[in-house]
């Protein structure tokens, strides 16, 4: 684990998602967020099934220091990766606002990369009805099920 600790550009995005054959990253508001604590859990029971040749990231606008931290505290499998420079919403747009008084991720989102191209991506929209975010995210199963067939098949990248 650790293969990168932080994003700075879009050249250290570009290296953690051809750090394996499969990546999938997922965001996630900020340590504070219990909704995220429990979407994180639930990625690190899901990675289990994934191929060999796969890893998953989380990442958010925690320091370092937080990212580690919390992979510490909910015992986590998988690396957490510091975005204080919101690359990922340059590259990815990934939607961004103020949230425990910084900028960051709004509402989660998952991304599975093959051989370093976008296969799959899933952004939640940010409204009332969804608690901005906290509710209605993408199940875990189903991001599974995109990684075996992603694995399984070339598919086409978006």
């Amino acid at each position: 684990m650790n293969l990168i600790d932080h994003i700075n550009t879009a050249d250290d995005f570009s290296v953690l998602i051809t750090q394996a054959r499969l990546v999938v990253v997922t965001s996630y508001r900020g340590s504070w967020c219990p909704f995220c604590r429990k979407y994180l859990t639930e990625f690190d029971q899901a990675r289990k099934a994934f191929p060999n040749h796969s890893i998953l990231v989380g990442i958010s606008v925690d320091t370092v220091d937080e990212c580690r931290s919390l992979q510490r505290k909910l015992g986590l499998g998988f690396d957490l990766i510091s975005d204080e420079n919101l690359v990922m919403r340059e590259l990815l747009n990934v939607n961004t606002g103020k949230g425990h008084g910084k900028e960051a991720y709004l509402q989660p989102s998952v991304f599975i990369f093959k051989d370093g191209d976008r296969m799959f991506q899933w952004i939640q929209e940010s409204k009332l009805v969804n608690l901005g975010g906290a509710i209605d995210r993408f199940p875990v199963s189903e991001v599974t099920q995109q990684v075996a067939e992603i694995a399984s098949n070339s598919g086409s990248k978006l």
